[in-house]
């Protein structure tokens, strides 16, 4: 049984979860809740835990700390983070300090929830195969932005590592790089490799021929020329790999700035790299120049995974999910060319032309970010350069209710998230669903759901 220990300090939301979810079917059992993070530490300390899921914002001790002493202290206890936060930034720094998965308080429903649940589940119980832990050590990699190899380094690790590595071909830059054999037995692979680097090291593998040798001054080109085979390989999910850019015989990786994860993270959810197969290399050429850590990578395709359903909820009726890991970028861009047909299954193979259909695509975006304020389909056609009629005629076709239902849908479905996981008066959540007048709020509600909203809110309560 996995033992989990919530920690929120809203203390409906902490009920709501306690209560809201068949946690027995994915063998947990809640065994405490905390209302911040020293509340949590405290527990920890007489009780034995298996996970932590956790909100971010908190007051005494936010999440993000928690998570830091929770792995200095529990190494073996995993940690989901529960958040209202949507911003890359919350989500990059969690994975970093360990957190294995993310849950967004206000897109949850049961069935959201079951699915999370069993991911979760199913990824610790992989953790916990003595196979897929054997030989694992504590490697701690932090990205400090850049790095130089000395000689000396290089020569260290190359000796150390050569006469563990009696048939591959390879070579060492310092904690950063080591090359191998691509048809090393991935097991021995691993056990030799944690017996080999040490603690605070960061670890690339790339895939060479046996007959390849390799010179310093050869690394440039190699690179260019393997670049595809770039493997990736974590240590208890701290540790992570970079593809580090190389000039002359240092090793130097730069960091992808905010801005441009940010601006690939709308790039993403946009789904346009699903329109055609021109537009997904161009998105994977923008992601594979991010030079994103594993963690920060699986960090931003569980985001945008996240933000596609809540955002196209009522037309991608279809579940998305992310391998537990990638352990090659080849695997990156299958995952993403097998979700490009997946997608174009459901939204671009209809009567309605490919470029109307990402029109409308982009019109859901524009109601998603104005879901506060008063939106008609004279401005959102405007916004898509269409025109009015034609526009309220495909978005019913590609989408399945008119412009005006497709509003208040999305609007009811987003106050129920709301009422469920927060505790904010009925009068605030009115507004930000884009009610200003709250009893015409309660009005609409109540035609939809059968029930008032504090009604709605007490009944889910008490399920």
């Amino acid at each position: 049984m996995i033992r989990v220990l919530l920690v929120e300090d809203d203390k409906l939301v902490r009920k709501s979860l306690i209560s809201s979810f068949n946690w027995e079917a994915f063998d947990m059992k809640v065994v405490g809740d905390a209302k911040h993070g020293e509340k949590a530490l405290e527990f920890l300390e007489t009780e034995n835990v298996d996970l932590i899921i956790t909100d971010l914002a908190m007051p005494i001790m936010s999440g993000t700390e928690l998570i830091r002493k929770v792995k200095e202290k529990y190494p073996a206890i995993h940690v989901v983070v529960l958040s209202l936060h949507r911003d890359f930034d919350y989500i990059q720094e969690a994975m970093r300090l360990g957190a294995i998965d993310y849950i967004a308080k206000v897109e949850l429903d049961n069935e959201q929830m079951d699915k999370t649940l069993k991911r979760i589940h199913d990824r610790i119980k992989m953790d916990e195969d003595p196979i897929m832990t054997t030989g694992k050590t504590d490697i701690e990699a932090v990205n400090k932005g850049y790095l130089v190899i000395t000689d000396e380094e290089i020569d260290k690790y190359e000796r150390n590592l050569r006469n563990t590595f009696q048939t591959a071909s390879m070579l060492v830059l310092g904690v950063n790089v080591l090359y191998v054999d691509y048809d090393l037995d991935a097991s021995k692979l691993k056990e030799q490799i944690s017996s080999t680097i040490h603690s605070n090291e960061q670890v690339l593998l790339v895939e060479i021929d046996s007959e390849n040798k390799l010179e310093v001054n050869e690394l440039e080109s190699f690179v260019r020329k393997y670049k595809d085979s770039i493997l990736f390989y974590e240590v208890e999910q701290k540790g992570f790999l970079s593809f580090f850019t190389l000039k002359s015989a240092n090793l130097i990786r730069r960091r992808a700035s905010n801005e441009d994860v940010q601006k690939l993270k709308e790039e993403l959810i946009s789904l346009k790299w699903c329109r055609s197969d021109e537009l997904l290399e161009r998105t994977l050429y923008d992601l594979k120049e991010l030079g994103l850590a594993k963690s920060k990578l699986m960090g931003l395709l569980l985001l945008t995974i996240h933000e596609c359903r809540r955002i196209y909820a009522d037309i991608l009726s279809i579940d998305l999910t992310l391998p537990d890991e990638f352990s090659s970028w080849v695997e990156v861009e299958s995952w993403f060319k097998e979700t490009k047909e997946i997608i174009n299954q459901k939204l671009f193979y209809t009567s309605v032309s490919e470029e109307t259909t990402a029109c409308i695509i982009e019109a859901i975006q524009i109601i998603e970010k104005k879901i506060n304020i008063s939106i008609t389909a004279n401005e959102i056609a405007k916004d898509v350069n269409m025109s009015r009629s034609y526009f309220s005629m495909c978005f019913k076709q590609v989408v399945g209710n008119t412009f005006n239902e497709y509003v208040r849908i999305a609007r009811i479905r987003k106050a129920k998230n709301f009422l469920l996981f927060t505790s904010e008066k009925v009068s605030v959540i009115s507004e930000k669903v884009g009610y200003a007048d709250v009893k015409y709020f309660s009005k609409v509600f109540k035609k939809s759901t059968g029930f008032l909203p504090s009604e709605y809110r007490k009944q889910q309560k008490e399920e």
